[in-house]
């Protein structure tokens, strides 16, 4: 892949990660408490950073997996359960501590990005949505997800695009 592409993934990951971090330090503590989904049992604030935090450190495994040449997940995969599970499993973190990890968790990320041979950036496997992607797609996939989940908050605290 050219530095050009790579560069550009670069970007797109850092722009969803720092307008995901300005609103996150911006949020009074009662906001963390504030519904953000009303499905399975529903989802506050606190819990979607929990997701993020969660299902970045997956994709990244994921992408490990079918760099490997792995199929990625078994085609029987739930993901909703799998997205419950993780908000369970850091369910006694708080805000400050899931951006520290999340913060890991991005420099892994972008590790795993620079060591990508040209080779390895169109190997396929199976993501969590039972889609076959490329690790560039997932890549792209990544930012595009933690984009998505930060309008959704957004609107559920009725914020503006500047916060």
């Amino acid at each position: 892949m050219s530095n050009k592409k790579k560069d550009a993934i670069r970007r797109k990951l850092e722009q969803s990660r720092n307008a995901t971090l300005e609103v996150a330090q911006e949020l009074e503590r009662e906001d963390w408490s504030h519904p953000v989904y009303s499905h399975d049992g529903g989802w506050n604030a606190l819990h979607l950073l929990r997701h993020l935090t969660w299902a970045e450190s997956g994709m990244l495994r994921l992408m490990q997996m079918i760099r490997e040449g792995h199929e990625g997940v078994p085609p029987d995969f739930d993901i909703d359960r799998y997205n419950a599970r993780g908000v369970s499993k850091l369910g006694d973190q708080m805000p400050a501590d899931l951006m520290a990890t999340m913060d890991h968790n991005r420099q892994e990320l972008l590790q795993f990005l620079d060591d990508l041979g040209d080779d390895d950036w169109q190997k396929k496997g199976r993501h969590g949505s039972l889609r076959i992607m490329s690790i560039e797609e997932i890549l792209h996939l990544i930012a595009d997800h933690e984009a998505e989940h930060l309008a959704d908050l957004r609107q559920a605290l009725e914020l503006g695009e500047n916060r």
